[in-house]
């Protein structure tokens, strides 16, 4: 006759899975400059959605490129030319709508530098003598409900 026991097994294992993304990624690394080429086009003729770029789109690498450089040049020439940069000033930067509004803004809109620093004394100043440990215990005592005799001793 088969006797039945119980048994308890605890098994641990570590195993690495790739996702499906984590695998068509391992595959573009590892395709050379031409079997890329063909990569993208045999999904651009899977998928109607994919376009290529043309040459003539710039990237976004590039324009950002550009507006440093527009940014470099004007900055060259205000520094070369202070008396135009100055005519070239939009009007609107004269107004101090923070001051002219500022009953009505959010109090987080200025930021630490618009709003007024004031230097108030420490409130350790405001104590008439240090206290020490007498003083401190006096007032631990002072806090706690206790009957006269013990209060006393």
């Amino acid at each position: 006759m088969v006797l039945l026991q119980h048994r308890l097994n605890v098994k641990l294992s570590q195993r690495q899975i790739l996702t499906p993304g984590l695998v068509q990624m391992v595959s573009v690394l590892a395709l050379n400059k031409l079997e890329l080429k063909d990569m993208i086009n045999a999904e651009m003729v899977e998928n109607p959605v994919l376009e290529e770029l043309e040459d003539s789109v710039p990237l976004l690498d590039e324009v950002g490129k550009k507006e440093e450089d527009r940014e470099r040049a004007a900055a060259a020439t205000n520094e070369e030319n202070p008396a135009t940069a100055a005519e070239k000033k939009d009007p609107f930067e004269e107004i101090d709508f923070g001051s002219f509004f500022q009953d009505y803004l959010d109090p987080g809109y200025r930021t630490h530098s618009e709003m007024e620093d004031i230097e108030r004394p420490s409130f350790e100043n405001f104590l008439s003598k240090p206290t020490n440990l007498t003083d401190h215990l006096a007032w631990q005592l002072g806090a706690l409900s206790l009957r006269r005799e013990v209060r006393e001793t």
